[in-house]
């Protein structure tokens, strides 16, 4: 008796646990009717199975946004890593160089198609920069010892002051490709070039006390005047040179006898 009794019980307690378990399911089933009814229509369910479709299947519509794109979007945006390289999400990534094109863009066309107000100027020196040629004299020593006058021609942006500019040069010393031909310059390496101006057709050059002393003698002396005279008379409004030392007149370099009071021209040096 007690065993039919407990028996009964338990086929109760099971009853009850699926009559809960069927309340879950048709709970849900309301809850998410239509996006079971959505699932099942298009996995083609009853079809595959039991190859026919239950009308209150059939006749469900499918919202048209009842596949988000939101999934695959979050794959993205967490997929910030690849092969150990970091990497920006995708839709930022394409936002930043579309927005960064845009204005590199735009400044290409504002400068191309309209100067900015005031620098027309400058627009049109870069475009078209005046040029001049400069003729400066250096020297190249013989195998015998002798100085052999070599001038050279350089392409140089025009200025106001084109005498200073070419002393100054000719200071300065050859460049890379002229001491490769073994170009050089007897002008002492310490002197500076004070002022320039021209009168007359004659220049005045006005050098530092360093032009008075020549380490190679009177050799010296003669190729570094040479140098000044060949360079300043390279332009047609000058025909000699006026060598002062801090703005005075001097007769003579060193003490060598090498005569300086009185203006060189190049017959000076033939």
């Amino acid at each position: 008796m007690e065993k039919n009794t407990e028996k009964k019980k338990n086929s109760g307690i099971g009853a009850a646990i699926w009559i809960v378990f069927a309340l879950i399911l048709l709970i849900c089933f309301l809850v998410y009717q239509d996006k079971i009814l959505t699932v099942l229509k298009r996995t083609d369910f009853f079809t595959q199975v039991f190859n026919v479709e239950p009308g209150f299947v059939k006749n469900h519509e499918v919202p048209p946004e009842s596949i988000s794109p939101e999934p695959f979007l979050e794959i993205v945006k967490d997929s910030s890593e690849v092969n150990g390289e970091a990497f920006a999400p995708l839709e930022e990534v394409s936002t930043e160089i579309i927005e960064k094109k845009s204005i590199e863009e735009k400044i290409v066309e504002e400068q191309q198609l309209v100067p900015e107000k005031g620098n027309s100027k400058e627009i049109e020196k870069k475009v078209a920069v005046p040029m001049m040629n400069q003729y400066l004299c250096f020297i190249v020593i013989d195998g015998d010892g002798s100085v052999i006058r070599k001038e050279v021609s350089r392409g140089v942006e025009k200025v106001d002051t084109p005498l200073t500019y070419a002393i100054n040069a000719l200071l300065s010393g050859p460049s890379l490709s002229e001491l490769e031909k073994g170009y050089m310059s007897l002008i002492p390496t310490e002197t500076r070039l004070l002022s320039a101006s021209v009168k007359d057709k004659v220049a005045f050059l006005n050098f530092s006390e360093e032009f008075l002393y020549n380490k190679y003698g009177v050799q010296g002396y003669l190729g570094q005047l040479m140098q000044l005279v060949y360079t300043a008379t390279a332009f047609n409004t000058i025909d000699s040179v006026q060598f002062l030392i801090d703005g005075e007149k001097t007769e003579y370099l060193g003490g060598e006898g090498v005569w300086i009071g009185t203006p060189l021209n190049r017959t000076n040096f033939r």
